[in-house]
């Protein structure tokens, strides 16, 4: 069958791809456009690899549904991506948490979601820090399959994807859109389309510059965040203290006893207000600071061992200040055919897809 229209996606993070796919889907032909040398490389592969099933947001029923409904697709369309630690705790801090173990509890019931209160477990959590475990069912990606199967399905749908190239230029002619691009090696295409979709979430502003949509801008807090790489000479359960400024730890999928440390705090290594991401600034690792908290509830933080760092952006919008973690998509009113995701949660990549589609429908793009 012949393709309708064209697109293209810029940013090959996990927005992008499930956008690509879902594109296909409505018979257009898709070009994907990723400046790394992998897809799945830039913040989608910084993050914690936890494949949310709502226990994490105990203060935002919609959120944690939203987890539910994304957590569907990807057992569904990528199950062989999934894996299932031998045990994970959610840690309900005795002192400072925001939601109490009796709450959490609740919260557990109203979503119907399994849990198994574990009063004490000195080898894990230290007692005098930690109310109480809920026990979980949680899985977590193996992000190298992930990229796999990906690239699979994208290949099968027929997207085109460039890697190691950049968007340098863009001219709008008659009812089409011209994109000037660079790669690695200095090659420069052009390539005409109907629809672009920016999916470059932190680079998102640097994106609209380009295309002269400056309005559109949204100032943010621009964090730079770590995620650290840590051995263990023993295997440990996934571990995450709520809920609040807390610390987790969580298996690296795909490896032996390694695992992925996040602390709320500490993870954010560099913060500033403004519009445009500067990636060539480089900043230390924030890993002793994070050890150090990580001994406030963890007896066995002296035995893991640094191995590296992952590092991603986060654009936090200066406008919004709540829990609900909206989902959004940008349609700029003098392109009417380049939308922006401006969201970045993982997990809801296919629920944004789907919503994509159904704003390209209604303002008739498809």
């Amino acid at each position: 069958m012949k393709k309708t229209k064209k697109a293209i996606i810029i940013g090959g993070g996990i927005h992008g791809l499930t956008a690509a796919l879902a594109l296909t889907k409505k018979n257009v032909e898709v070009t994907l456009i990723e400046k790394n040398s992998e897809i799945i490389n830039g913040t989608s592969n910084a993050t914690h690899n936890r494949a949310h099933a709502g226990y994490h947001y105990p203060r935002s029923i919609e959120t944690a549904k939203e987890c539910l409904r994304g957590l569907t697709f990807f057992k569904k369309e990528f199950p062989k991506a999934l894996r299932y630690p031998k045990e994970s705790y959610y840690l309900l801090e005795k002192n400072d948490s925001k939601t109490s173990a009796k709450e959490f509890e609740k919260f557990c019931r109203k979503m119907k979601i399994p849990y198994e209160i574990v009063r004490a477990n000195d080898k894990l959590w230290k007692r005098e820090q930690i109310e109480c475990g809920f026990r979980v069912p949680e899985p977590i990606f193996d992000v190298e399959t992930l990229k796999k199967l990906f690239k699979k399905k994208l290949r099968e749908s027929g997207v085109k994807i460039l890697i190691n190239t950049e968007v340098v230029g863009f001219r709008k002619q008659k009812d089409k859109y011209l994109l000037q691009t660079v790669n690695v090696s200095g090659i420069k295409n052009k390539h005409e389309t109907d629809i672009i979709l920016n999916a470059t979430y932190a680079y998102a502003n640097n994106l609209m510059k380009i295309f002269g949509v400056k309005q559109d801008m949204t100032e943010y807090e621009l964090q730079k965040t770590e995620i650290v790489v840590v051995e263990s000479k023993s295997e440990l359960p996934a571990l995450t203290v709520m809920d609040g400024n807390f610390i987790s730890i969580m298996p690296l999928a795909g490896t032996k006893n390694k695992y992925l440390i996040y602390d709320v705090t500490h993870s954010v290594i560099n913060r500033k207000k403004g519009f445009y991401l500067n990636d060539k600034i480089q900043y230390p690792t924030n890993f002793t600071k994070m050890m150090e908290h990580g001994k406030k509830y963890f007896p066995f933080m002296e035995q893991l061992k640094f191995v590296k760092s992952n590092h991603g952006f986060r654009p936090i919008p200066l406008n919004i200040a709540n829990d609900s973690r909206k989902t959004r998509i940008l349609r700029h009113d003098h392109h009417s055919n380049i939308y922006s995701i401006c969201e970045g949660k993982f997990i809801s990549a296919p629920l944004i897809a789907e919503e994509l589609i159904a704003l390209m429908k209604k303002n008739k793009t498809l």
